[in-house]
């Protein structure tokens, strides 16, 4: 008989802000999904698993934020605020209602003030994430160096995600600020392409500066691996530890040019934009989920020189290169020889929710 102790770490009591911890729960899913990952041997379809599943989680960030844009933005500051009808039966509103005629009415002014709201949700986001990193990634492990002589979860960089965390931390904080410069940029663009003059090239320069900033994020992101074999320390390059205040940046200048004033513009139906962005984000993400669904096939029918299938499950030969005689009988004893296993030789090639 063997006695476990599961410590939760206070998740069933405390006060009641630790619910916001929930705002991250589409993100363990994401984590989920990277631990699940078919056992192979390291090599394309591996480094491309772990990129798409980083590239699904950046999604997430992006489409919780438009979320957020969305309700701010669009139905709150553009359509609500710009009908006399809605902002007369939400009195807190009548400073930035259109039949005001005051100095907030005006819809790049009022789009500057709901941007706000997802401003705020993306300080939540890095705040809960600084405080995952502080409390957990930044524990030294006691093993030391670079060591392959040990079994996966004693590796010195199994449990240490200091440097990979931050970076993530800082792509995603970068992409969520990014998502609110987009939501407000994409009205000023379909205003002023009709107007012409300075404005709509002051649109368009912005608009390169935040293509140049996505690529920057994706580049980021593509370059981020773990390593188990040691504790990596190292700091990240300036552009990477930069970008989420050059995307802080841009949004200041996005901002200061919806608040100028644009002669004769009214807010009209829904946000310009706003159905083409989350259109394309979730074609973005289907087509993220089926080219993992792929590569995790890939993985799955991949077996090592030598290997025989023993069962419809798992590929489990013994030490000595034979079939056990029954999967069930055997499971257990040789997932212990392989955790046990110095080398992490892939013996047992198994499934996502099983090692034989």
């Amino acid at each position: 008989m063997v006695e476990e102790a599961y410590s939760w770490g206070a998740l069933t009591s405390g006060a009641s802000s630790r619910a916001l911890w929930l705002v991250l729960l589409p993100f363990m899913l994401a984590n989920l999904a990277h631990w699940m990952r078919p056992t192979a041997r390291t090599g394309p379809a591996q480094r491309a698993y772990d990129l798409l599943v980083r590239l699904i989680a950046l999604s997430l960030t992006v489409l919780l934020t438009g979320c957020a844009c969305e309700a701010a933005l669009d139905l709150l500051a553009w359509q609500c605020a710009g009908t006399a009808s809605c902002a007369a039966h939400h009195s807190w509103l009548g400073f930035a209602a259109a039949a005001h005629g005051g100095w907030w009415s005006g819809p790049g002014r009022r789009l500057v003030l709901a941007a706000l709201l997802p401003l705020a949700l993306v300080a939540v986001l890095w705040r809960l994430s600084q405080l995952t990193w502080t409390s957990y990634e930044t524990q030294r492990p006691a093993a030391e160096g670079s060591r392959t002589d040990l079994p996966p979860m004693r590796m010195p960089g199994f449990w240490y995600g200091m440097r990979l965390v931050r970076r993530l931390r800082l792509i995603h904080v970068a992409g969520g600020l990014l998502t609110v410069s987009l939501a407000v940029l994409l009205p000023l663009l379909s205003a002023d392409r009709a107007a012409g003059g300075a404005l709509a090239v002051v649109d368009r320069l912005l608009l390169g500066l935040l293509l140049a900033l996505a690529a920057g994020v994706l580049a980021a992101l593509a370059g981020s691996r773990r390593q188990e074999a040691e504790q990596d320390d190292r700091p990240d390059a300036l552009p990477v530890r930069a970008l989420p205040w050059a995307a802080l940046g841009l949004l200041g200048l996005v901002l200061l040019d919806a608040g100028w004033a644009r002669a004769g513009w009214r807010s009209a139906g829904g946000l310009p934009g706003a159905d083409a962005l989350f259109e394309t984000v979730c074609l973005l993400q289907l087509l993220l989920v089926l080219l993992l669904a792929g590569t995790a096939l890939v993985q799955r029918r991949g077996m090592p020189a030598g290997g025989k299938r023993c069962s419809r499950r798992c590929w489990c030969p013994d030490r000595g290169g034979r079939c056990p005689a029954a999967t069930r009988a055997s499971a257990v004893p040789t997932a212990r020889r392989w955790a046990a296993s110095p080398d992490r030789s892939p013996r047992c090639w198994g499934s996502a929710w099983a090692i034989c």
